[in-house]
């Protein structure tokens, strides 16, 4: 049976800022593998930023070590760590995850300038189009 841990399994991680749930989650890391749904890791992205105020620099950190963790395994490996490369070069984590679930043959059509001004400056496969 395979163990799938929720958002605040790897807030608690991440952020050291309730002991006994730290502990309890470093526990269960060291002693199990976890597998980590692509919604989650993009809830993650968001409670780092939102609610812990992370900068852009530390939530990638944050991210790519967990990315990286032995016991941690993605459902999603492919499109997660390339994610998080998009996000360290600038990208916001979402955009990208949405972008990167488009097929090798889509268009990705979008209203957000940023994104697709994003898109371009770091060479997507997939094209975004601005509507």
């Amino acid at each position: 049976m395979r163990r799938i841990v929720d958002t605040n399994i790897l807030v608690r991680l991440s952020v050291i800022d309730d002991a006994e749930q730290s502990d309890r989650a470093l526990e269960l890391l060291s002693r199990h593998v976890l597998h980590v749904e692509t919604t989650v890791i993009l809830e993650t992205e968001w409670v780092l930023r939102s609610a812990y105020r992370l900068g852009r620099s530390s939530v990638s950190n944050l991210l790519r070590k967990l990315f990286d963790h032995p016991n941690l395994r993605f459902i999603d490996p492919t499109r997660v760590g390339s994610a998080i490369a998009l996000h360290e070069g600038g990208m916001d984590f979402a955009d990208a995850l949405h972008i990167l679930g488009s097929g090798p043959r889509d268009d990705f059509v979008t209203f957000d300038r940023a994104l697709a001004k994003s898109a371009q400056r770091l060479w997507l496969d997939i094209p975004v189009h601005l509507l």
